[in-house]
């Protein structure tokens, strides 16, 4: 068992946020958004739709690589959308795309903020959890 009083064990991880403007375009091109750094876990990814897409059933979807981090996410609809998440490690990290979901946006009008939250699980603040 590891003492989470000694060493490193009892320093704080941070989590971070990517945050991101996105177009139907992107979507629909299958653009790469972000890079993700090496030795991370994606916690939490979503959209929050600014100008709603008007092809009916329009869905979003957040990938790293093959690996679907928010799947199904809603387009036609402004506001949040989280679709169904899946937290995933990413030894190597990898790059973020937002791709077309069941539906591909078609109307050329969609835009919205992609956010993607991780923790470098290899690093830390350099805080210490005071016991």
């Amino acid at each position: 068992m590891a003492d989470t009083l000694t060493g490193t064990f009892n320093e704080k991880k941070g989590v971070r946020v990517f945050v991101g403007d996105i177009t139907e375009a992107d979507v629909v091109g299958g653009s790469v958004i972000c890079n993700l750094p090496d030795e991370v876990y994606v916690t939490k990814a979503f959209i929050d739709v600014v100008t709603p897409s008007s092809t009916a059933s329009a869905t979003v979807d957040l990938q790293v690589g093959s690996a679907v981090v928010a799947d199904e996410c809603d387009a036609t609809v402004a506001g949040y959308s989280a679709g169904t998440n899946a937290p995933v490690k990413f030894a190597n990290g990898g790059q973020i795309k937002a791709v077309a979901g069941t539906t591909a946006p078609a109307a050329g009008d969609l835009t919205c903020t992609v956010y993607v939250e991780y923790i470098e699980y290899s690093r830390a603040l350099g805080e210490l959890t005071d016991y």
